[in-house]
């Protein structure tokens, strides 16, 4: 069985889409490739890409692409046309050991092509003969990774009884995406492999050609009314759904296809295996924030449509600012201003945290500045061991640019501190774990924010964005997931078409927003516009909402305890570890354990907390009758006490776009 390979750099750039043509200002008319050397010390707010190579036809670049060849010639030499089968362990570990060698220097190759095109869309026809050549490279190790990937467990499993062989065991379940709980015939691996290109090459291009094309369509209506440009637009988007439910519907058949030939009696348990996490975990989790909806997302909704003095809140107008209240666009935060304020947020953290994200402002690893022809996404890009990471973002000089950059240098230092520490095959992280550093950046900056502003408006509207925001992407990403599992359910008597499809979403959203907002015509067919439904790899959205969940109750954690430097040295080993070893493992230090409800409440009750300070901030707000987080679940959360009485063996040794938020 061929597995789905969704590295770092793929799951970056399997979402972004270019900005070509956008709407940022042009403060430049140099080239990319020539601009993207500007500002060596990042002061300028652009990045250094001569820091990877000097240009596409540098001496050093062409080196580089030397030396990958010469060390891919030695890897075909000493394994071409061996079965891995029938390598002894040690040997297989000295050809991983050659094939990580290997990869480390092209992942900086290639990741410097990528940088060109998001710096600018027009770098696109260049870096054409680099993209091919690395699609070369891939294509010559591909017999490798699908013997890797279909060995048998037995044999794996002996072959990891060799010492040097233990420390890729993670990278090794990773790639091989899951095992099938029945051995598949070469046919049948073959035909899965069909299906891969089907779902990954040919839905998701047509999909993607489409639903731009009715972006571009949405965006260009205009009517007398704002009420009658919406409705105009839901009426083109109901009119295009029947495209979008076939697609779906088709992505929902190849995926079953493959679930039943693996043996799976769940629509997302390749997902699950992929993540290493179990079934009841997921479901716990699920139910868990599902219970939470009345006592946190109902309450906010509640809260916003009392400010904006109705019962009922269309949503139309979840993003209208709240009458008489400072919006945090308008507050200015000029780029000379980003480096002090971020490293005084992350110093009061751990200074070795700070030190790190200096090194991206100082080093010239950060693209602030707006441009022509620059992503309009926020993403950090990792270069492998053999490189540093970069860090794109559009900065507009307002606070919510600022939280936006604290974000991504949380995945910055992720990713510097799991490479330094476990090299480049074993310092990715899975999906659900890749969210943790940047979320609890964020919830840092935060903080830091609230805590230094004198301005009552402005700390009451810092705290509803934030809640919005742990909102948006732990909770909505459930209802999120939910409609997948519901549409993939439904898909077993037939396949659903659109009002079935749209009525299901319409379902999950009003159980999410509660009884305070009204589903109007738009929302009810924008599933056809989130592209996460239609591209692999499915249930996707469910990272988002363990992540965010995971950041909370560590975030929460860290509020509470007494020993703070037991918790940074805990937390950053954390992040150290990559994918060197599972959650449980990683959580044990800290005294917590994912598979239980009382971990997951606790991250809820960090957003509980927020909304009693704003509402008791708030002279308009209605004082909640809603239960709390505990009476709701039917839990006792354990307190600092329980955490600090843990018995000390259980410390190990010594031993990273802003969160998708969709709203229509």
């Amino acid at each position: 069985m061929k597995p789905q390979r969704h590295d770092r750099l793929s799951r970056i750039f399997a979402k972004r889409r270019s900005a070509e043509g956008n709407d940022a200002p042009e403060n430049t008319k140099k080239t990319a490739e020539n601009d993207a050397g500007r500002g060596a010390n990042g002061k300028n707010g652009r990045w250094n890409l001569k820091n990877l190579y000097p240009g596409l036809r540098s001496r050093a670049l062409k080196n580089d692409q030397a030396f990958v060849e010469e060390k891919l010639a030695e890897f075909l030499d000493a394994y071409e046309g061996v079965d891995v089968n029938d390598m002894p362990g040690a040997e297989l570990a000295e050809a991983l050991a050659a094939y990580e060698v290997i990869n480390n220097r092209k992942m900086k190759i290639y990741a410097y092509g990528e940088l060109l095109i998001s710096d600018n869309a027009a770098n696109f026809e260049k870096i054409k003969p680099l993209q091919s050549w690395v699609g070369g490279i891939d294509q010559q190790l591909e017999d490798f990774l699908d013997q890797l990937a279909d060995m048998s467990e037995e044999k794996l499993l002996f072959k990891l009884g060799a010492p040097a062989m233990s420390k890729y065991a993670p990278w090794l379940a990773q790639l091989r995406g899951g095992t099938p709980t029945r051995e598949l015939s070469a046919d049948i691996q073959t035909l899965s492999g069909v299906f891969d290109s089907i779902h990954t090459e040919g839905l998701s291009a047509y999909y993607q050609k489409h639903v731009i094309a009715l972006e571009e369509k949405v965006a260009a209506v205009e009517k007398d009314t704002p009420e009658e440009t919406r409705q105009a637009q839901a009426d083109l988007m109901k009119q295009h759904s029947k495209r979008f439910a076939t697609v779906l519907s088709t992505v929902i058949k190849t995926q079953d296809i493959d679930r039943e030939w693996l043996g799976h009696d769940r629509h997302d348990q390749n997902f699950l295996d992929r993540n290493k996490l179990d079934a009841d975990t997921a479901d716990m989790l699920r139910e868990t924030v599902k219970k939470s909806y009345i006592s946190l997302s109902h309450r906010y909704y509640k809260w916003l449509a009392d400010q904006h003095g109705v019962d009922v809140l269309p949503s139309s107008r979840l993003s209208d600012p709240v009458p008489g209240q400072t919006e945090l666009e308008d507050l200015e935060y000029p780029w000379e201003q980003a480096e002090p304020e971020i490293l005084s947020a992350f110093r009061k953290f751990s200074p070795k945290f700070a030190n790190i994200a200096k090194e991206y402002f100082e080093g010239g690893y950060i693209d602030a500045a707006p441009h022509k022809g620059k992503a309009a996404s926020d993403f950090t890009l990792p270069t492998g061991p053999d490189g540093h990471p970069y860090i794109l973002t559009n900065f507009n000089e307002d606070i919510i640019s600022l939280v936006v950059l604290a974000h991504e240098l949380g995945h910055g230092i992720h990713m510097v501190l799991a490479e330094e520490a476990q090299g480049g095959l074993l310092s990715d992280t899975p999906e659900t774990m890749a969210e943790i550093a940047s979320v609890f950046s964020e919830m840092l900056m935060f903080d830091y924010l609230r805590g230094k502003t004198k301005d009552p408006d402005v700390e009451r509207k810092l705290l509803q964005h934030q809640i919005e925001g742990l909102l948006e992407s732990g909770m909505l990403q459930m209802a999120y997931f939910d409609f997948e599992k519901r549409v993939y359910e439904s898909a077993q008597t037939g396949a659903p078409d659109a009002e079935e499809i749209s009525d299901i979403w319409v379902d999950v959203l009003q159980e999410y927003y509660g009884p305070s907002v009204e589903i109007d015509d738009y929302q009810r067919y924008s599933w056809c516009m989130v592209p996460h439904f239609f591209e692999p790899p499915s249930f996707y959205v469910f990272s988002y909402s363990f992540a965010q969940g995971m950041a909370n109750s560590l975030y929460k954690l860290y509020q509470e305890t007494d020993d703070k430097p037991q918790f940074i040295e805990d937390y950053t080993n954390l992040l150290k570890a990559g994918m060197s070893a599972d959650l449980k493992e990683l959580l044990q230090p800290l005294g917590l354990d994912h598979t239980s409800q009382e971990f997951w409440t606790k991250g809820l009750e960090l957003i509980e907390d927020y909304l009693n300070i704003l509402e008791s901030g708030t002279p308009s707000a209605i004082p909640t009758s809603a239960p709390s987080i505990a009476d709701i679940l039917g839990t006792t959360v354990p307190g600092l006490a329980d955490k600090k009485n843990l018995d000390n063996s259980a410390r190990g040794g010594d031993n990273n776009k802003k969160s998708f938020r969709f709203r229509p």
